[in-house]
């Protein structure tokens, strides 16, 4: 690894689960985002704690009743193929997000009844009602290439990646490792690092004892080792612990027009069918 301060070297992350694949857009586990979010695809903006900072778009602003949001792309800013980014992704991007109604960002979108073009760089979405958490569902949403989302290509993207981040796809070894080397064009500049090398272990344990000897740069430590496998006398001095709390909530929803009910019988009488309220 690169000394601090310094731009080159390889960082060797630990997986202990391989993506099925690496579309941002189709459903994807947390596997898939470990690799691609941030670092192959980008969102047109980002969710600090401070409020929204651009990305993609360097520019909003909303109408007087919050019901149209308007973005401006970044200009110059290139796919990893060198072809430049355009409305057009956005809102193909964006639609494929509204077709899995299922997914956090599209319930989050659930408003937006229109996305277009406005002008150069430029892309509206109509609401149907004004837009509260609009902006936090954006800082969610990778933005992808039309030509391969509404093409033939785009299941090409599962296997072959092609986004704007300071990373992209140099090879995938399945059941071994997923390189990513620097994008040399990314309009945020160069990346610290040359190299991410994700390797593929499956077996959380073995895992967990490779990173004690060093073997990676970087790994995640599953929650049931912790705290007993993770103390300080357990790690190598070179291994710094850093406990992440996680951005994701966990709820249960329960629809009480679907379920069904028993009434409690009167002594001596059989108990009744199950009802449905």
């Amino acid at each position: 690894m690169a000394a601090a301060g310094a731009l080159g070297g390889t960082v060797k992350v630990l997986l202990t689960e391989e993506p099925p694949h690496l579309d941002p857009l189709d459903d994807p586990p947390e596997s898939t985002l470990d690799v691609v979010s941030g670092l192959i695809y980008e969102p047109l903006l980002e969710c600090r704690a401070g409020g929204h900072i651009p990305a993609l778009a360097e520019r909003w602003e909303w109408n007087e009743d919050r019901t149209r949001l308007q973005l401006q792309l970044r200009a110059g800013v290139t796919w990893h193929d060198g072809e430049p980014v355009t409305a057009a992704d956005v809102e193909a991007s964006l639609e494929a997000v509204l077709r899995r109604p299922s997914s956090v960002a599209a319930a989050a979108l659930a408003d937006v009844k229109a996305v277009e073009a406005a002008g150069a760089g430029g892309v509206r979405l109509r609401l149907g009602s004004p837009g509260a958490g609009v902006l936090d569902a954006l800082c969610d949403v990778p933005i992808a290439p039309a030509a391969a989302i509404r093409g033939s290509k785009r299941r090409s993207l599962r296997e072959r990646p092609i986004g704007t981040g300071p990373f992209r796809l140099a090879a995938w070894e399945r059941g071994r490792l997923i390189r990513l080397v620097r994008n040399t064009a990314a309009w945020r500049g160069a990346a610290p690092a040359e190299e991410l090398r994700f390797e593929i272990e499956s077996d959380p344990w073995r895992g967990l004892v490779r990173a004690r000897a060093g073997q990676f740069d970087l790994a995640r430590v599953p929650a049931r080792h912790y705290p007993d496998q993770v103390r300080r006398a357990a790690l190598s001095p070179t291994v710094l612990l850093r406990r992440v709390r996680e951005e994701r909530t966990s709820f249960l929803a329960i629809n009480l027009h679907s379920l069904s009910y028993v009434d409690l019988p009167a002594p001596g009488q059989p108990t009744p069918r199950r009802r449905r309220p």
